[in-house]
């Protein structure tokens, strides 16, 4: 029994010395894990590649694939993250805003943050935007209030939809937690 435990711990760690692994999945399928990234290939040679990057305080993971859905992912999560290349300039971001989350995929860009401003204050940023005439279409504004704060702007650009949730932060006593999200249209992929 012991010459088999000393088998199965030398086995595994050889696998975690050489740092990659080959786990056949599905009929011809390969789950390929090493330090740098997982790949993942299906029985017609398609890839989908994630890896996970570490700097300071914040995560990226980023993700792309070959085949019929060739889609690039990014999200990048922790303290004013950088928001992403293809974010609108256009679209406000409070000065003192602390951006946590920002996610890049094909036709989708979205980021999430903390604000010291107050709600009132970020709802009449984002009212006097949505009704400027960046806008293509006719706007629509939906307003909902519970028990805690919570207000949702949904606006038509010319690349897509603009969908914007403002609500009572958690970090700031009288601040703000907003989420914006861009749904880019299908030609404007």
């Amino acid at each position: 029994m012991r010459l088999l435990q000393i088998s199965i711990f030398l086995s595994l760690f050889t696998i975690f010395l050489a740092g990659c692994i080959d786990i056949p999945i599905g009929s011809e399928g390969k789950l390929k894990v090493s330090k740098d990234n997982i790949k993942i290939s299906d029985e017609e040679g398609n890839e989908q590649n994630i890896s996970i990057d570490t700097e300071g305080e914040n995560v990226t993971v980023s993700g792309s694939g070959s085949g019929s859905e060739n889609e690039d992912v990014s999200m990048n999560i922790g303290n004013n993250v950088e928001l992403p290349e293809t974010f609108p300039s256009d679209i406000p971001i409070p000065e003192k805003a602390n951006i946590f989350q920002a996610t890049e995929a094909d036709g989708m860009i979205s980021i999430a943050y903390d604000a010291p401003t107050k709600v009132e204050d970020i709802e009449k940023l984002y009212t006097d935007y949505i009704n400027s005439e960046i806008f293509s279409e006719q706007n629509s504004v939906i307003e909902q209030s519970g028990d805690i704060n919570y207000h949702q702007y949904t606006a038509k650009r010319k690349e897509g939809t603009l969908n914007i949730r403002v609500m009572n932060s958690e970090k700031y006593a009288d601040g703000s937690n907003v989420i914006i999200m861009l749904v880019k249209d299908n030609e404007n992929k």
